[in-house]
């Protein structure tokens, strides 16, 4: 029979080795990062020392970061820190959050780019070393009270919300590292997932200049930069993560086993809680300051902002009710920057396939 068609095809290529990785870089990696960052959040490390140096430089400087860390955590409905002094040791750990989300972003966006699996591996071992740093001091803080820094400063519900944030990287990012770490998806999902909460710490050095609840210029700045973090997490955190994870799940059970499905499926169960209520307290802030710049009524507090249907959201979009005026007026500058990140990932895809 080849005599009429010539020689056979010559045998495909072997298909190369599967880039899975191993349990034993998975947690040295994390380790490593937990012990780097347990450090770099105390007291003694030179990004906090920075941080209080340039408090002690501005005019009422702590006075101003206690009102609006209070403001925050009341908004939200914790309890908010007692005294200056943890209020401006929770301020300096964020300055540490931001600068370990951004290196942490940096190097899984390379390795999105470049199609490089142990780029991806190095960025994500940021996400999941703080998820166990965090995990350890909630449980040290657990039974052996006070615990160590900044852990010890929250309120315990604040812990559970921890717990829920990091949820996604200890499980579905240890999935994502042994098995998935060459998945373009994967590698997009969590750069813009790590990456999410860097706009949300661009008000940083406003919380000391002024009274980000009030009526001055520094209000007004934090408004429309919150607007934007909003925006931008909207997008990773909903639009693009649930399809994203709808799609890949079954995949992983199919694949990988029920053992990585389930750690999986309970991870995204439990992010999805802290999305929401994190994502209802950044609107009830924005709500509140429009409000305030507008003289409106006094500020709800979250649990009656949750309470609200859907209905009365689209509601206050759609028609002029004078106590919708200042909800619209939140909302409308979020679909316009919602569409801006739409298009910031289609460049940042474009440019992946130029640059591998």
């Amino acid at each position: 029979m080849f005599g009429l068609f010539g020689k056979p095809p010559p045998p495909p290529p072997p298909l190369p080795p599967p880039d899975e990785g191993d349990i034993t870089t998975l947690i040295g990696a994390a380790l490593l990062q937990a012990v780097v960052w347990f450090f770099l959040s105390q007291s003694f490390s030179p990004i906090v020392v920075g941080i209080n140096a340039y408090i002690k430089r501005v005019p009422n400087g702590q006075k101003n970061i206690y009102l609006n860390v209070k403001r925050q955590y009341e908004e939200a409905g914790f309890v908010a820190p007692d005294t200056v002094a943890k209020a401006v040791t929770g301020y300096c750990f964020n300055y540490v959050a931001l600068i370990h989300h951004s290196i942490g972003t940096l190097c899984l966006v390379a390795s999105y780019i470049k199609v490089d699996s142990s780029l991806f591996r190095v960025g994500l071992s940021f996400e999941i070393g703080e998820g166990v740093q965090h995990c350890l001091q909630i449980a040290h803080a657990y039974l052996s009270p006070p615990g160590t820094k900044p852990i010890c400063d929250m309120a315990k519900p604040i812990w559970s919300l921890i717990i829920c944030h990091h949820s996604l990287g200890l499980l579905a990012g240890s999935v994502a590292h042994l098995y998935l770490a060459s998945n373009p998806d994967v590698q997009l999902l969590c750069a813009l997932l790590l990456g999410a909460a860097v706009p949300g710490f661009a008000n940083l050095p406003l919380m000391a200049l002024g009274d980000l609840g009030g009526t001055g210029w520094v209000a007004k700045v934090n408004i429309a930069l919150s607007a934007i973090a909003i925006a931008f997490m909207l997008y990773t955190r909903v639009l693009f993560f649930f399809p994203t994870c709808i799609r890949l799940t079954p995949t992983i059970f199919a694949s990988h086993g029920s053992i990585a499905g389930w750690m999986v499926a309970v991870s995204l169960v439990l992010f999805s809680l802290f999305n929401v209520i994190a994502l209802l307290a950044a609107i009830v802030a924005v709500v509140n300051g429009i409000r305030t710049l507008r003289a409106g009524p006094v500020r709800p507090s979250l649990v009656r902002m949750a309470s609200k249907s859907a209905s009365n959201l689209t509601m206050a979009m759609a028609h002029d009710r004078p106590d919708n005026v200042a909800a619209r007026a939140a909302f409308s500058p979020l679909l316009n920057q919602t569409v801006k990140a739409t298009r910031f990932v289609a460049k940042l895809k474009k440019s992946r396939g130029k640059l591998a």
